[in-house]
């Protein structure tokens, strides 16, 4: 059922004009005679600028007087809008609802909530402005510096942190917050623009996968679930996924139902594989979600969690990658929790 309000409807739309290779301005000269038909003049166009930029545009215009605030992008712009909407007051954020219009890479979270990937079809979905509160990841972890940051890395250029006066920062998730394989290869994606391009396509992700799968070493890794009093589980991590949502990757589906509104992060983890089993049975698993029951002799795992906390645990120096939502923001450790009904995002 759509929302009811007698408020005037005021909406804006943040856009990353450079998305899918331009395809965002050539989708927005689609929309814009609809949009003006449908809000006569109460709608403004903010488009991006830099890497990042989003964040910024999306935490300025939610104490604009906006009833909506609408993501036109890939995964990235999406995450970017979540966590400026997460960066204004709670206040602010409640009087305001979000939209999304998918263009470009990956399109993995409007999958699990059932956003159509056709843009008149996701406008259409706006316009009935049917709400539903849903939850989103928060990560708390150690700044991205300079030197290991990557040239499209939004966290560096917005957060503008001074390592010698602030030990951690804050990056929210809607979809999923990956540890270890994944991480790694999400990291080496988005040093390049062309190969980032490419990994809206599953068998890029595969071939990517695939390729790392011999030169990757598992990490020992540190990690302790909600309670503090459980003494902290050790293992060879090969991959970890901590999911609001079910696919990654551009359609792997990792996440096995987990729900953005039922309250809990759905956690997998993936320990002690070889590469027989990562041949024969991880990328397979990936792609029809499989992979916890593929593995056997307790290598493969699911849970419900609130919080995780996880560290490294090996050799000095020796790194372990963490992204979310598709981008690479740094290395263990980290602490992850829940934001229980934190955005009010427009769904079918």
């Amino acid at each position: 059922m759509a929302e009811e309000s007698n408020q005037p409807q005021r909406i804006v739309f943040i856009l990353n004009p450079v998305s899918a290779g331009g395809r965002g301005m050539r989708v927005w000269e689609q929309l814009e005679p609809i949009v003006e038909q449908t809000y006569s003049g109460c709608w403004r166009l903010s488009k991006t600028e830099y890497s990042g930029h989003a964040v910024v545009l999306a935490k300025e215009l939610l104490g604009q007087g906006y009833t909506t605030i609408v993501a036109i992008g890939g995964d990235g712009t999406i995450n970017q809008v979540v966590n400026g909407y997460m960066g204004a007051p709670e206040v602010e954020r409640r009087k305001v609802a979000m939209g999304i219009i998918p263009v470009g890479t990956g399109g993995d979270f409007v999958r699990t909530v059932g956003i159509n990937r056709d843009p008149v079809e996701a406008l259409n979905t706006i316009i009935e402005r049917n709400v539903k509160v849903v939850d989103v990841g928060k990560v708390i972890h150690d700044p991205l510096s300079h030197e290991n940051a990557t040239a499209d890395s939004q966290y560096t250029k917005v957060h503008s942190i001074d390592s010698a006066q602030v030990s951690k920062t804050t990056t929210y998730f809607i979809n999923i917050c990956s540890i270890g394989l994944s991480a790694h290869v999400a990291k080496s994606v988005d040093s390049s623009p062309l190969t980032k391009r490419l990994a809206s396509s599953l068998v890029y992700w595969v071939q990517s996968v695939s390729a790392t799968l011999y030169a990757y070493t598992p990490k020992r890794v540190r990690f302790i679930t909600d309670s503090t009093t459980i003494p902290a589980t050790i293992v060879n991590l090969y991959f970890m996924a901590v999911c609001n949502a079910q696919y990654f990757g551009g359609g792997m589906r990792i996440g096995g139902d987990a729900d953005p509104a039922d309250g809990v992060l759905d956690l997998v983890i993936l320990k002690d594989v070889g590469l027989w089993d990562a041949i024969g049975k991880v990328i397979g698993g990936l792609k029809d979600g499989t992979v916890v029951e593929r593995l056997r002799d307790g290598k493969g795992e699911r849970r419900k969690i609130e919080r995780i906390i996880a560290e490294g645990d090996g050799l000095e120096g020796e790194e372990c990658c963490v992204e979310v939502d598709g981008e690479f923001i740094g290395y263990l450790p980290v602490e992850i929790d829940i934001v229980k009904q934190a955005v009010n995002l427009i769904v079918p």
